[in-house]
């Protein structure tokens, strides 16, 4: 098995790690970024701006609709329609067909925000600021390391090991963006008259929901439901990218139909 890298190493390849966020996303605040499950628990317990999202997240009121709809979160950053509409993305995918899921709104299920709805897409809150983030930290593999030892060595130019992975901080950070989840779906439910949230299976965000339903009571649990998304969802173009656009086109149909 892979060793894992030591603290000292490791803060070269955070060093690395958040450079390369920068580049690709420069809008991210750098005190919003997490890598590893233990910082992820750190920014969600001890940063300022995530802990003034909870409470405002907490007192958050949807408009009222028939069909709450909850979406996987995507490194591709903000998810308005200006940013997203037109591309091969997920939220391109999702912006293709949004106008045509009537009555319905949509939230982003999120590490470490929990719900982001569908107003602060921008990543951007009244009275708080930029809430612009990259934590991939809960992954089992950051996606820079989803490549042969070769590959990786060659870009980077030093050894691939594992990032530390605390499974412990890892089951406390999902407990606490089940909670965070679980209120936002009991504080609305007189907002919508039933939720789809769909996720890629043995994901984050299977692992949020899951904690989420086991904290709600019964009669918001039966209007909830967790929806699998198919493979290739993110890419609008492809099979999975299709089924995806289908399933979401789905939720306007009436029961007679």
């Amino acid at each position: 098995m892979m060793e894992f890298y030591s603290p000292k190493e490791y803060e070269h390849v955070r060093d690395v790690l958040l450079q390369e966020t920068l580049r690709k996303r420069p809008d991210t605040d750098p005190e919003l970024t997490a890598y590893t499950p233990t910082e992820t628990l750190d920014l969600m317990e001890n940063n300022e701006t995530i802990g003034a999202y909870f409470e405002h997240l907490e007192s958050y009121r949807i408009p009222e609709v028939k069909t709450l709809v909850g979406i996987p979160c995507a490194a591709a950053k903000p998810w308005t329609r200006e940013e997203q509409e037109g591309r091969a993305s997920q939220y391109g995918a999702v912006w293709e067909v949004k106008d045509d899921v009537k009555d319905a709104y949509f939230v982003t299920v999120s590490e470490p925000l929990g719900i982001v709805p569908e107003d602060h897409w921008d990543l951007q809150v009244d009275g708080i600021g930029s809430v612009f983030y990259d934590v991939p930290g809960l992954f089992s593999a950051l996606p820079q390391f989803r490549c042969s030892r070769e590959d990786f060595e060659r870009k980077y130019g030093f050894e691939k090991k594992r990032i530390p992975f605390d499974r412990d901080d890892y089951k406390r950070c999902v407990e606490i963006l089940g909670h965070e989840i679980a209120v936002f779906l009991s504080n609305n439910a007189d907002r919508y008259e039933h939720a789809e949230f769909f996720v890629k299976k043995g994901s984050t965000h299977d692992a949020f929901m899951k904690e989420a339903l086991t904290q709600l009571d019964d009669d918001v649990r039966e209007r909830v439901h967790v929806n699998y998304l198919p493979k290739g969802y993110i890419k609008p173009g492809n099979p999975g990218g299709k089924a995806f656009k289908e399933e979401l086109l789905a939720l306007s149909w009436d029961e007679d139909d």
